[in-house]
């Protein structure tokens, strides 16, 4: 097992993962199980400290200064083409609830119910510009929205597994060949 805990640690992350670990076959990529969420308050008016106890994965992640091979891209391809059949009904992380990022942080911390919602939140934060996003017509469908070198771990086997998901969600993407 392992713990990963801090300010930022949420019960929302904890919800994301569990339900990735449902969503996606290991076969394809894997994803730690998440054994149990709690939080603990202090008395100094510091936010909550969250704590997730998961499963170990023992496996490399590459260095700063390290790219992937064309061997670790095609299997990166793979799991995004993975991630664009599985589609949902609802913007926002898998388990519901208040959307996180770097899309959403300067803004609040919205949770959607509709696509026109999100569509509208996102059309007024844009800067003055004549055309708007129209994102209706694409499929909600799995985005974890922070692919960083950092979030992967090479198995021994040349398996993949996608640690860190408290952005994880159902988001809109244009085609399974392109990314939003």
């Amino acid at each position: 097992m392992v713990v990963k805990f801090g300010f930022s640690v949420t019960a929302e992350e904890a919800s994301n993962q569990r339900r990735a670990f449902e969503l996606l076959s290991p076969k394809i990529i894997r994803v730690p199980q998440v054994y149990r969420y709690f939080n603990v308050s202090n008395e100094q008016g510091w936010p909550d400290t969250g704590y997730i106890v998961m499963e170990y994965i023992d496996g490399k992640v590459l260095g700063e200064d390290e790219a992937p091979n064309s061997e670790q891209v095609r299997r990166i391809s793979q799991v995004l083409d993975c991630f664009s059949t599985i589609e949902g009904g609802c913007p926002g992380p898998l388990e519901k609830g208040i959307s996180r990022g770097l899309l959403w942080e300067e803004n609040g911390k919205p949770a959607f119910k509709t696509v026109q919602q999100m569509e509208k939140w996102l059309n007024y934060r844009l800067p003055d510009v004549e055309s708007k996003l129209n994102i209706a017509q694409y499929p909600l469908v799995l985005c974890h929205l922070d692919l960083a070198p950092r979030n992967f771990v090479w198995l021994a086997d040349g398996s993949i597994c996608l640690l860190d998901w408290p952005s994880g969600g159902m988001w809109k993407r244009s085609s399974n060949k392109e990314s939003v």
